[in-house]
């Protein structure tokens, strides 16, 4: 902990005279946990300055010389200018549009130091090359303010290892089947993973060793949950973004972040923020906005023509929160309940298919082969990898697509991509998540990287693993719930499941079984898509239905 008595750090100070004012927001989005890196030539240590040591940390200070935080540097690394591409730009934090303007905007602004360089190596012909040494230096804020400090005059310091294993801790808000698997991939890992959970009968809760019961609407439950952890992520996406706002305010490392986050919460404001960037989406209106949302839809129609969907802008989930209309009349009711609804086109869907990536601080980038989700009443019932009836060319777009929204929205985690396939062979974005997803349950057994390893070494910084199918076909089906007078018992029918399928995994998420709830799933791996798809779908139905699934020869 810092002190009075204790000399100064040396100082760490974001831009340069005559900036604009960018150093101060560079500083703010330290502070809101948005930016943990930043880089320089190598040259610029010409003047004497100690090149950056993993552990050190310095005053952060804004323009005006006060000190706003302490940085610790985690990691250093020297690399080529040449390599350093939009990923990089993006966790730079400075809002440029690519790799070429960041080069372009720092080459203009290193102009001044090349003097330098040639007056220390006596060298006056020497020039910037585009292979000069770039330094990177990542950093984490391990206090806010601390010349003022909290409230006993210490300063607030949040960032800790495990004491016990000395990695990270990860804080996992939500404690479902998520975060159940999460905790999987984080045992082989040796990381520590902290669960908030609602309920110790919550399928995380029934696994995990460090279990901390709160409400994830209660701010007071989530600083209390987050101290001590190194990041805070989650297995859900229905935290307040104003109160991520409040833990990232404190010094607390949350990923994906509020200003990221609100894309995956808000279906207006994502349908808003994609059609600035040019995604493909389907027509849509914002009713909430509206004054008469009835007059707004009436003239949609009139563009679009009917059927229309309207969807819940929050909340919604599995086909929840959807609606169909045919008329306006339709509408109306929804329109009283008072909720804030969203109209788009109902897009003429040939299939629907998924894009799963990750990305860390850094800009580092991964994805999985886009899968093909089939869909049942609104539920995912199948995932196959890859998407058998989807072009090269498409999956080539969607995949690229999904990496690129990634990289603008600022997602750190995994962010899957939903997408309608039209039958014209259109791709339309149907919905966005960030956090381990449905679409990517068969990365356990199918990818060298699960998705639930690589959000942890996302959130964590870590760099990112291969994600190469392990199978030529890989097959992932739901379990959803059967009747309550399902025979035989449960434990039964993993006998029979597994001597009937041995080849098949088997995932349960500790919940308790009703009717056309997600309860677990199962992965088969193969070469031949019919065959793998027959034992999956097979397995599954026997697991919900017991002898009333039935079981074709092929299955």
């Amino acid at each position: 902990m810092a002190s009075a008595q204790e000399p100064a750090l040396p100082e760490f100070r974001f831009g340069y005279d005559g900036d604009g004012g960018l150093g101060d927001r560079l500083v703010d989005a330290v502070l809101r946990g948005e930016k943990t890196a930043t880089s320089s030539l190598a040259v610029e240590y010409l003047n004497g300055d100690p090149l950056p040591k993993v552990g050190e940390r310095h005053a952060l200070v804004d323009s005006h010389g006060a000190v706003r935080g302490t940085l610790e540097t985690t990691r250093v690394a020297i690399t080529p200018l040449e390599l350093i591409g939009d990923d990089v730009a993006h966790a730079e934090g400075e809002g440029f549009a690519d790799a070429a303007q960041w080069r372009h905007d720092h080459i203009g602004f290193w102009a001044d130091v090349a003097e330098l360089v040639r007056a220390e190596a006596g060298d006056p012909a020497w020039e910037l090359r585009e292979s000069e040494p770039v330094v990177v230096h990542w950093f984490r804020l391990v206090a806010s303010d601390p010349a003022v400090g909290d409230a006993t005059g210490q300063a607030i310091d949040s960032a800790t290892v495990d004491k016990r294993t000395g990695l990270p801790v990860v804080g996992m808000v939500g404690a479902g089947q998520l975060a159940r698997m999460t905790h999987q991939a984080a045992i082989a890992l040796g990381q520590s993973v902290r669960m908030l959970a609602e309920s110790q009968d919550d399928g995380a809760a029934l696994v995990a060793a460090d279990v901390q019961l709160g409400d994830y609407r209660s701010l007071p439950d989530l600083q209390r949950f987050a101290e001590g952890c190194d990041v805070v992520t989650f297995d859900h996406e229905h935290v307040p973004g104003e109160h991520i706002r409040a833990l990232a305010a404190a010094g607390i490392t949350v990923l994906p972040g509020a200003d990221a986050l609100q894309f995956a919460q808000n279906k207006a404001a994502m349908r808003r923020r994609l059609s600035e960037l040019g995604a493909p989406c389907p027509p849509w209106r914002d009713l909430s906005a509206a004054d008469d949302p009835i007059e707004l839809l009436a003239t949609f129609s009139h563009e679009v023509g009917f059927p229309l969907v309207l969807k819940a802008i929050s909340g919604g989930y599995d086909g929840k929160g959807v609606w169909v209309i045919d008329s306006l009349d339709d509408a109306a009711d929804l329109l009283a309940t008072g909720t804030p609804l969203l109209a788009e086109a109902r897009a003429d869907i040939d299939f629907e298919i998924a894009a799963l990536v990750a990305r860390s601080p850094f800009g580092q980038g991964a994805s999985w082969p886009v899968v093909e989700t089939v869909q049942q009443d609104g539920i995912c019932t199948e995932v196959i990898a890859p998407a058998p009836r989807l072009t090269g060319e498409l999956a080539d777009a969607a995949g690229e697509l999904a990496l690129r929204i990634a990289a603008e929205l600022g997602v750190v985690g995994i962010l899957a991509v939903e997408l309608f396939v039209t039958r014209s062979g259109e791709l339309l974005v149907n919905e966005l998540a960030m956090r381990p997803h449905n679409s990517g349950h068969w990365t356990i057994e199918g990818s060298r990287t699960s998705q639930f390893e690589q959000h942890l070494r996302a959130v964590l910084d870590y760099p990112l693993g291969v994600t190469t199918q392990t199978a030529p076909v890989v097959v992932m089906a739901n379990v959803l719930g059967g009747p309550d007078d399902t025979v035989p018992l449960l434990d039964e029918r993993l006998h029979h499941l597994m001597a009937r399928w041995p080849d098949v995994k088997i995932h349960l998420y500790g919940k308790g079984f009703r009717p056309g709830r997600k309860v677990g799933h199962v992965t088969a791996l193969g070469d031949d898509v019919q065959s793998v798809r027959s034992r999956a779908r097979a397995a599954a139905d026997y697991l919900s239905l017991g002898d009333r699934a039935e079981v074709d020869a092929d299955g």
